[in-house]
């Protein structure tokens, strides 16, 4: 059982890793996915989605809008109202 567990950490550490690195392009998507599910803390949230967004729309798919959005908000969340200036015009993404 405990070498179970250790193996789930380590997955998770590894799409981490994939996702973040933004590589291998063929395993970008499932990691950063992962990564979502596990529901890591807010940056690295954050940065998944930012991810996975960006692999949606370098990927020509309609969900990149939305999950751009996603990950810009939870960015303007962790990091306060003060920075609502920062990322405001972020949040636009696709409405212009």
């Amino acid at each position: 059982m405990l070498g179970t567990l250790a193996a789930a950490g380590l997955a998770r550490a590894d799409d981490w890793q994939i996702c973040n690195a933004n590589q291998p392009p063929d395993q970008v998507l499932s990691a950063c996915s992962a990564v979502i599910e596990q529901r890591a803390r807010n940056r690295d949230l954050s940065r998944a989605y930012l991810v996975r967004g960006e692999w949606y729309r370098v990927h020509r798919d309609a969900k990149a809008v939305p999950v751009l959005q996603q990950g810009l908000a939870i960015m303007e969340n962790s990091l306060g109202a003060g920075s609502v200036e920062l990322v405001a015009p972020l949040t636009r993404l696709g409405t212009a």
